[in-house]
């Protein structure tokens, strides 16, 4: 049957062909091959159909309310690719897919999208031309053929059957999770990309409203309401604190050790004031819920002390959950008497912080517009000038107020991507160089160069706050971590960090999510303690070890993060972790459902 014939006298065994096509060109983009499209399509026959009836059901309706193929096909298509685009490049960025929460996020996305570089992948220029060419040909064959005349009722019933089977299909399939997995979808909660790449693009980006609906689906439990109760008597009777240091706690964009990667060396350490520390004071691994961007949801992790784990996939709690004040570390310090203000070397509406840390409990945030001719280190404001203002910052607010301690939290930029395009250096400092890179190219290395060159900057900040803290009189804990690891494409897997073949699938990501967090403290509390290894500390066990360290009262929901940690184990994907980088094989459920009931407590009150 030829092309014409068939769009005009069997136009829905058209569309189901189409449907078919537009599946394997939107996974062909996601994936960026045919080859692991068509190996992909064959053992995942069940969700591959429910997805072509999920197209053919919108072409139908969008024809039989229409009668216009043109159209349909068009109107179709393009939002199908942009998306399909979008989801492979976001994945090249920061390994994380397209979800349901990023079209909340479009104005962060196009503000970011200016400072990162983007490479044309061939593939997707490819496909593109194979859509453009399949719709303008189907287009040519239709140019004259008028549409077919059809009652109106006659249309409006046609769209309404198919649109009643295509709700049919995604409330009674796609929102039923034990339906699906029985047609073949893979629920499995360990890695975005991988469940992305189980169960097929447009199919994972739907089944995510199952995420957003059972956001809190949660219940109580004895033991949350027992925290509960504790929770509302402490803060009808707060305690006095003895002592009242002062505390900056700083998250140090993308920092990660380099000299941890394997088969490369360095003429230098680039991090000596971080190795100096790590003998005298107290360290440790830094358990991030992210890798390679998402650093509001790290701050979510360690200002509230909940975790990004136990949220939908892709959910960015700035933007889409934090609309009224909730219990946080700042909150409690400041009902501790703390002046709360958060710093941050970048423009100060990007995830919404300008609102979310007023609700977190900040007096004010000091953005970029703050910071007056600053250095630049690539596009970014440097980590010196950082540290000035945090110096600034706090000599303005003692001399405003000399009796209340101070509460800094600052987020700095410049480590963040990119790398190797804008050098990173500021004049002659710019002493690191790489002397032995086994298997890796020129462009590799100078990236690699450049990025151990911004750590080195940014290390040598950090040696010059501490020297300042140390000069002060009032006692003073400094808190530095990484918000997760820099965003490299897949060069760190290349240079051998991540991905290490002789290494479990636990290990491997592990290593993808920690970095370095250190304590220091000017009246030497920390340097004598007997525990100065930390281990692996989850982002949202960071609040109440900073409390701990400073002899500060916990609250009752701290204070049960840290009594249940051994017990419950620290929330990693679907494992539990425990400070000793092992899998607690056994975690108390009752503890988990505990914490998980808490954490919807506190965000939504119910």
């Amino acid at each position: 049957m030829k092309l014409k014939e068939l769009l005009t006298k069997k136009p829905l065994l058209f569309l189901i062909g189409y449907a078919i096509f537009l599946v394997v060109i939107s996974e062909w983009i996601s994936r960026g091959s045919l080859i692991s499209t068509g190996i992909w399509l064959v053992p995942h026959i069940g969700v591959v159909c429910a997805l072509i009836g999920l197209f053919f059901l919108i072409l139908a309706t969008i024809y039989f309310l229409t009668r216009r193929m043109k159209l349909t096909l068009w109107v179709t298509t393009i939002p199908i690719v942009v998306l399909s685009i979008v989801n492979y490049y976001k994945i090249l960025m920061n390994s994380k897919p397209l979800t349901v929460w990023d079209f909340g996020l479009i104005d962060e996305l196009m503000k970011i999208q200016g400072d990162m570089t983007f490479t044309i992948a061939g593939h997707v220029v490819l496909a593109v031309i194979v859509v453009l060419a399949a719709l303008i040909t189907i287009s040519k064959k239709m140019w004259k053929q008028k549409p077919p005349k059809v009652l109106w009722y006659k249309r409006i019933g046609q769209a309404i059957g198919t649109s009643i089977v295509l709700v049919a299909l995604v409330g009674g399939v796609y929102l039923k999770p034990a339906i699906f997995e029985m047609i073949g979808f893979d629920d499995t909660p360990y890695n975005q990309v991988t469940f992305y790449e189980n169960n097929g693009f447009m199919n994972s980006l739907i089944y995510g409203i199952n995420d957003k609906l059972a956001l809190t689906n949660v219940e109580v439990t004895p033991e949350a309401q027992k925290v509960i109760d504790a929770q509302n008597q402490f803060i009808a009777e707060l305690p006095e604190p003895s002592q009242r240091p002062n505390i900056i706690l700083l998250l140090n964009e993308s920092f990660m050790d380099v000299t941890k990667i394997p088969n490369i060396k360095f003429n230098e350490d680039p991090l000596p004031t971080y190795r100096a520390l790590t003998a005298e004071t107290v360290t440790g691994n830094f358990v991030s819920s992210q890798f390679g961007g998402g650093t509001s949801n790290v701050e979510y992790d360690v200002l509230t002390g909940h975790t990004s784990f136990d949220l939908p996939k892709g959910m960015v709690p700035y933007t889409q959950l934090i609309h009224q004040p909730i219990q946080s570390l700042p909150q409690l310090l400041a009902s501790y008497g703390y002046q709360n203000t958060s710093i941050h070397s970048y423009t100060g509406w990007f995830w919404n912080r300008e609102s979310v840390h007023k609700n977190l409990g900040f007096e004010q945030l000091l953005d970029e517009t703050t910071f007056v001719d600053p250095t630049m280190v690539g596009p970014y404001i440097s980590d010196q000038d950082f540290m000035d203002k945090i110096i600034e910052t706090f000599e303005t607010n003692k001399a405003a107020d000399p009796t209340r301690p101070q509460f800094i939290f600052g987020i700095s930029m410049q480590n963040h991507a990119p790398y190797g395009g804008e050098d990173k250096s500021i004049g002659d400092e710019s002493p690191i160089a790489i002397t032995e890179s086994e298997g890796l190219d020129a462009e590799s290395v100078e990236v690699l160069e450049d990025y151990a060159q911004s750590t080195y900057l940014s290390d040598l900040a950090l040696k010059n706050l501490l020297a300042y803290f140390e000069a002060q009189d009032e006692p003073t804990i400094v808190v530095q971590f990484g918000d997760h690891l820099p965003s490299m494409g897949t060069l760190l897997a290349e240079a051998g960090y991540l991905n290490n073949p002789d290494e479990t699938v636990f290990e491997q990501t592990l290593s993808k999510y920690t970095t370095p967090v250190v304590f220091w403290d000017n009246y030497d509390r920390l340097s004598q303690s007997e525990t100065k290894d930390l281990g692996y500390i989850g982002g949202n066990y960071l609040a109440p070890t900073l409390l701990e360290a400073a002899n500060l009262p916990l609250s009752p929901y701290f204070q049960f993060l840290l009594d249940t940690k051994e017990e419950m184990g620290m929330p990693f994907f679907e494992y539990s972790l425990l400070p000793t980088g092992e899998q607690l094989q056994s975690p108390a459920t009752n503890l988990r459902a505990a914490y998980q009931y808490l954490e919807s407590y506190f965000l939504f009150g119910n």
